[in-house]
């Protein structure tokens, strides 16, 4: 059953992400159809991608679809918030129940939450995606995460595909470096958690 057919008849809760990206493009190409596009547009979303121009130049996208696809985003996030509370994260345990569903990636993940000056929840990211047992992250990539969101304070989360809870030295290592760069434009980063299937564990902020 086609994406349209379908939510004519079950409703647009019955569509996956896929479907619901199709029925916002309309239309393929020549050379790839609307169902291929609309999975690498998948992909890119739940990665957490949201530039326009990283998404415009997915083969089949271009600059105005990939426009109607963010504005439907932000359309989604504006009504969620405008109808509910802000999620307020005001200790490391709150951040881990926002994040402990990354507990089951078979690849290292690393999320960042972002919050106002009250710790208020105004987004979280994916900002990198690395392998088994390590996840290269650079402080800018949380520092412009960070900036866009107009957070006061950040915490950022990776987990341990292995089960282990223990910080790594690349860990701690990625902390210090995190901590001093966003010192530097004037947020506070209030903790770094390794997040396993189990439960979680702080990374110290300090030697």
């Amino acid at each position: 059953m086609l994406p349209r057919e379908k939510f004519r008849f079950w409703g647009v809760a019955s569509l996956s992400l896929t479907e619901l990206v199709a029925i916002i493009l309309s239309s393929g190409t020549k050379a790839n159809n609307v169902f291929s596009i609309s999975k690498k547009v998948s992909n890119f979303l739940k990665q957490g991608g949201s530039e326009l121009d990283k998404l415009s130049g997915i083969t089949g996208v271009g600059e105005v679809k990939a426009m109607k696809l963010l504005a439907a985003l932000e359309l989604g996030v504006r009504i969620a918030y405008r109808e509910s509370p802000l999620i307020v994260i005001s200790s490391s345990q709150k951040a881990y129940e926002t994040l402990k569903g990354i507990g089951v990636y078979k690849q290292e993940h690393l999320v960042g939450v972002f919050l106002n000056a009250r710790y208020e929840l105004m987004g979280k990211k994916t900002v990198s995606i690395g392998t088994v047992d390590s996840v290269q992250v650079l402080p800018r990539d949380i520092i412009i995460s960070a900036l866009k969101f107009n957070a006061s304070y950040v915490i950022i989360a990776h987990n341990h595909p292995s089960g282990s809870l223990v910080p790594s030295k690349e860990d701690i290592l990625v902390t210090k470096r995190t901590k001093q760069a966003l010192d530097l434009v004037g947020i506070s980063l209030l903790d770094h958690l390794v997040i396993g299937r189990e439960g979680w564990k702080s990374v110290p902020l300090s030697d």
